[in-house]
């Protein structure tokens, strides 16, 4: 039986937090690090759980987002992932379809960076027009494909 959850990084359990980072560290092809660990907690988690343990997970956590000299809150994806056994079979837009109602409930605009834009326009996610910039204290300042979704 395949389960949907919802749980803040407090609520995880030892063993997702343990099956949680070999999972993302496969999906990113090895190009998950400490820095991508530490923005995935900290925000609301959605997973989906079978016999064989976690099979997809996202997360959301709140960011600033500044346009055209404007401040919003925002609900920022994070480590989207999904077994690469279970992928297309729909646990990953389930997961997605998840997050973005709980980010609606929260916020005025849900904001990702990824490089999949055809997966989430199929969930009704539109791509930011013009660049967009990681704003921080270290060298991360390099444009972002952003994605969006109201």
């Amino acid at each position: 039986m395949v389960a949907l959850h919802t749980g803040s990084t407090d609520a995880l359990s030892p063993l997702l937090l343990r099956d949680l980072r070999p999972l993302l560290e496969c999906a990113f092809d090895g190009a998950f690090g400490d820095d991508d660990s530490h923005h995935t907690l900290g925000g609301v988690h959605v997973w989906v759980t079978g016999s064989a343990g976690l099979i997809s997970h996202g997360s959301f956590i709140d960011r600033t987002l500044v346009c055209s000299g404007e401040t919003l809150r925002v609900g920022y994806v994070e480590a989207v992932a999904t077994e690469e056994s279970y992928r297309r079979q729909g646990h990953g837009a389930r997961v997605i379809r998840r997050t973005g109602q709980l980010i609606r409930a929260r916020y005025p605009l849900a904001v990702l960076s990824t490089e999949t834009h055809a997966f989430y326009k199929t969930l009704g996610w539109e791509r930011c027009r013009g660049p967009t910039f990681v704003n921080g204290a270290t060298a991360e300042h390099a444009p972002r494909r952003m994605t969006a979704m109201s």
